[in-house]
This record gives structure tokens, C-alpha cells and sequence, in this order.
């Protein structure tokens, strides 16, 4: 039995180790404005591709809030008929608004600016494949926009800016325009710093951004009822 105890002691202090890890990460996740915002467990972020993928995106961009930028997240926007677009992110900075689309993908990726539809190509090997479809994520943030300028100022700066996850390879995407950007997130931060530093006027002022931190976060507390017909809308637009 003592023998048997020993070698149990290296398995004991991984699972100790480990649940340490665990609790820090979940300490330094409910510190973020991630989880005060949409109030999803992190056991559930970790478990959902898509959440998962937009708190990643938020890390990245995080260094951001303390030069000014707050950050909405999730954010359902009426766009007329009694139906909603939702935004994944939403960074507000004094350089303008910069509205992301997450798309934690991985495999191959194809898209045109004027399809409909884009391909998430899977290779088997040996000449196979597996496709799948998703729809045009450019239109998804140009319906955002629309949505969003039809509550605020139109003449507001608005970046849009598709980030697709790192795992993923950009086979065939449209190039960036000067307000259109496709990237992978490893490549976020910089662009966004780009961005922000390409001019020396400011849009917003630190009073005017959290005026429209407080006018834009209600948007953020739908109810479930709510993101239920977003949804089911979503699956009826095929």
C-alpha cells in the first residue's frame, strides 16, 4: 500500500497543479470585461467554439482599454421587421468604432465579396475533402453597420473587420479596402494599432465613448426570448 501511495503522489500534484491553473484562469477571466458584459462561465466559454473565440479575440485587443477603448460584446441590433443582427464584438475607441466578426474556423477558407456563401474546405488526404458552408461574413458586418449607424451619428468612422482564427489558412478572401479588413487574429492587434494610429484626429472624446458605451449596452442585456428569434431567424435565412 505504501508503494502504491508513492507513485500516486506525481498523478496528485498534476491534478493539484492543474486545478490550480484552472482557478486562476477562471479568476483572471471573471476580472475581464468578457464576463462582466455576456456572464457566460467559463466552463461554457471553453466548451463553445464560437464564445471561445471572440474571448480570444478580446484578449488580444485587451491592452487597447487602457488607452482609451471599452469593449461591448454580443450586441442584438434591430435592423427593421421586428428582427435583430447581432454583433460579435464591438471595441469603441477614440479613433472611431471597430466592429468584429468572429470566426473561430479551421481549415481552409474561400470567399468572394459578392457570394452569398463562403467554403470551409477540410482536407482528407489522398485528393479528398469535406466542405462546408458559412454565410458571407463581409455582408454579416455591413448589415451590423447599417444597424449601427441607423441608431448613432452615420458619419461615425466605422472599421469593419473579420477575424478568423489562426488554425484556419486564407486560401481566397477579397483584400482589405480602407474600412474592410479579413484577418487571422494573430495579425489583430497589429492592424487595429495600425488604425488607431493613422490619424491625429480624435472622432470621440473620452465623455463621448462612454456615452456610447451606455447607449450601446442595453443592446448587450436581451432577453432570452429575444436571442431565441434571432436565432430562429438566423436557421430561416438559410
Amino acid at each position: 500500500m505504501m508503494i502504491l501511495s508513492i507513485s500516486l503522489i506525481p498523478v496528485m500534484i498534476k491534478i493539484i497543479h492543474q486545478k490550480i491553473t484552472s482557478i486562476k484562469l477562471e479568476r483572471k477571466y471573471k476580472a475581464g470585461a468578457y464576463y462582466q458584459i455576456t456572464k457566460t462561465p467559463y466552463t461554457l466559454v471553453e466548451r463553445d467554439t464560437g464564445k471561445y473565440g471572440e474571448y480570444l479575440t478580446y484578449q488580444c485587443l485587451k491592452k487597447f482599454e487602457a488607452i482609451g477603448g471599452k469593449f461591448l460584446f454580443n450586441l442584438y441590433l434591430p435592423k427593421g421587421e421586428g428582427q435583430t443582427t447581432e454583433v460579435d464584438i464591438l471595441l469603441i475607441g477614440p479613433k472611431g468604432l471597430f466592429v468584429l466578426e468572429s470566426k473561430n474556423y479551421s481549415g481552409w477558407i474561400f470567399g468572394e465579396e459578392k457570394q452569398k456563401y463562403w467554403r470551409q474546405i477540410f482536407p482528407r488526404g489522398k485528393g479528398r475533402s469535406h466542405t462546408e458552408y458559412f454565410y458571407n461574413p463581409m455582408r454579416q458586418n455591413q448589415t451590423h453597420i447599417k444597424s449601427l449607424k441607423a441608431l448613432l451619428d452615420p458619419v461615425i468612422p466605422i472599421y469593419s473587420i473579420i477575424v478568423f482564427s489562426d488554425r484556419c489558412e486564407l486560401k481566397s478572401v477579397p483584400m482589405d479596402s480602407d474600412e474592410e479588413f479579413i484577418v487571422q487574429r494573430g495579425e489583430l492587434a497589429s492592424l487595429i494599432t495600425a488604425l488607431w494610429d493613422q490619424s491625429d484626429s480624435r472622432a470621440f472624446h473620452e465623455d463621448e465613448i462612454n456615452h456610447l458605451y451606455v447607449q450601446l449596452y442595453p443592446y448587450t442585456q436581451v432577453s432570452a426570448e429575444v436571442k431565441e428569434k434571432h436565432l430562429t431567424d438566423v436557421q430561416h435565412r438559410g
